[in-house]
This record gives C-alpha cells, structure tokens and sequence, in this order.
C-alpha cells in the first residue's frame, strides 16, 4: 500500500463501531477540520488493533456490495487496500513485539563479537569480547537486566532513533 491508497475514500467517519466512507474516483479535497478528524481517526485505527479490524470488515462488506454491483473498479481497489492494510497491521504488531522485548545481540567483529542489550528499542549496554565465555555472557546478561530495571521509559521521536529502530526491526 503505497502512501496515497487511503485518499479516494475520504473523508472517513466513525459510527457506532462502523465506519463510513466511500470511493471516489478522484480524491475529493478536505477541509481543515475534516482533515483533523481523518487524522485523528487513521491515528486511533493503526494504535487499536480492533478498529483497525472493525475498519477491514467494513472495506470487505463494501468490496462485496461494489462487486455484486459489477463495479470491479472499485472492489479492486478496496481488495487492494484490505491486503494493504493488513501488511501494515501485522509491521506494526511485528515492530510492537520486538521492541517490548529485552534483545541480546551478538555481532561477529574481526577481533572478536561484540554484545548490545537492547531494551525497548534502546541500547543500554554494549561490550567488546575477544574470546566469549559462558561466564562472560552471563555476567553481561545479569548487567543488562539491572539496568533495564533502572530504565525509565524515554520517547523517542528523533530521526536517528526511529532509523535505528526501524534497522534493529528489519
């Protein structure tokens, strides 16, 4: 799904646990505060897992009613945006659950491995072994979960934090 697949069926309104919206061939131009509610809308469907179901169902129900209609046009286009969103979903799932996760990194140096204790996404504690030994990695272990208890959560909204992230994810 590329970034623009959304726009031919805005705007998109919340509804009792359903939502409205409708294709339109050419994408039709928002106001501000229809844009504002969009956003707020697209931001709660890709954090709530289940709007982001409830949100697929109803794409699916409209890409049924398109083709019962012989509007294959558009069913395509919602066929194409349920597998584009699903890809999304299961990134997001996929990058939520490593990153809640304490990660143990052993990388190969031309002297010897290096460990990263990763916790939340976040280096806490890095160490170069020529030689690694079980008691070494232990100890390295034990280190890296008494800091990740002293770790207090730090959001991270900068360029080279979420490229890093995204490196580690990948």
């Amino acid at each position: 799904m590329n970034n623009s697949g959304l726009k031919n069926i805005y705007p998109i309104r919340e509804q009792d646990d359903h939502y409205n919206f409708q294709y339109h061939l050419f994408p039709i131009t928002m106001d501000r505060d229809c844009y504002l509610i969009n956003q707020k809308l697209l931001n709660d469907l890709f954090n709530h897992d289940q709007k982001l179901d409830l949100f697929i169902q109803d794409l699916e129900k409209e890409m049924q009613k398109e083709a019962s209609n012989y509007r294959f046009e558009a069913a395509s286009y919602y066929r194409d945006l349920i597998h584009g969103l699903q890809y999304v979903k299961a990134g997001i799932n996929g990058y939520r659950d490593l990153f809640s996760k304490n990660l143990l990194l052993k990388i190969p140096t031309k002297d010897g491995v290096k460990l990263f204790y990763v916790t939340r996404g976040n280096i806490i504690l890095d160490k170069k072994y020529q030689i690694l030994r079980d008691q070494s990695l232990r100890l390295f272990i034990e280190k890296g979960n008494q800091l990740q208890a002293k770790q207090t959560e730090v959001h991270l909204l900068e360029k080279s934090a979420i490229d890093y992230r995204d490196i580690i994810y990948s």
